[in-house]
Parts: C-alpha cells; sequence; structure tokens
C-alpha cells in the first residue's frame, strides 16, 4: 500500500549511534547517517530506488529515526512484466536491532525522493528486514 508523499524537512540526524524506542523498549540503533535528504517527487516509483541497491536510507517512525540499507527491490505478481514502476516491495536489513518496527515510515535518502510508505518487519527475526510494498495501478 502506497501512501502519498508530502514535502519533507530536513531529518534531525547525528552520525553517531542513538538510542532508538521500537515497540517501548530501548535499544542501540545503528549510526544515522547525516545527510539532506531529497525531496518528495509525488508518488514512489521502482526507478527512484533502482541502482540504490547496498545503500543507507533512513526510516523515520513516529519521529525515531533508524538506519536502514536497501537490499532487494522485488517485484510483485502479478506485475505487468518485470520492472513495473507501480508494483515493487523494497527489502531493506535493519543491522542491530533485534526488533523491526512497523507503521508510516518516511523514508529518504541523499539522491532518491523521499517516500512515505507503510513498512514492516518481514521474514525470520533474525535476518532483520523491513518491506515497503508499492502496489497500485498505473
Amino acid at each position: 500500500m502506497a501512501v502519498g508523499a508530502g514535502a519533507v524537512g530536513a531529518v534531525a540526524v547525528g552520525a553517531f549511534a542513538t538510542p532508538a524506542v521500537a515497540g517501548g523498549i530501548a535499544q542501540l540503533a545503528p549510526a544515522i547517517p547525516a545527510f539532506t535528504p531529497a525531496p518528495s517527487a509525488g508518488l514512489p516509483v521502482r526507478s527512484h530506488f533502482a541502482g540504490h541497491e547496498g545503500e543507507t536510507f533512513v526510516a523515520t517512525f513516529a519521529e525515531t529515526p533508524f538506519a536502514v540499507t536497501l537490499t532487494a527491490i522485488d517485484d510483485v505478481p502479478p506485475a505487468i512484466g518485470t520492472g513495473d514502476e507501480n508494483r515493487f516491495n523494497l527489502i531493506f536489513t535493519v543491522p542491530g536491532l533485534p526488533e523491526v518496527p512497523s507503521g508510516i515510515a518516511e523514508i529518504t535518502h541523499p539522491e532518491v525522493p523521499a517516500a512515505t510508505l507503510f513498512a514492516s518487519p518481514a521474514g525470520d527475526s533474525t535476518k532483520r528486514q523491513l518491506q515497503a510494498l508499492v502496489n497500485r495501478d498505473a
């Protein structure tokens, strides 16, 4: 489910480990990179994220930022061929967190337009993966 993205202000992030609260449990999150997020470009499409696999993004849930790494962009059946711009699944790893948050997240990166998406844990908890699904008609 994709949610329309609005204007994004600068994210207050530091270049150090930040205590994060997820599910009411204080945890030590990985370092949050310091960068100026790219502005929103409307609804997110696959090509915004393509080519940025392996790079660090910031996923902010309820004003709490988490450093996440984009590990894959998967097709969503029944995609209209592979590489459908409007049907894809973003898979992120969240290193260092025993629990992955769930909910509406602002996904930011210095070169990728900011996107507001519902993101939730996926797969085995030991893999610490977060997925954000975009599945809409063109």
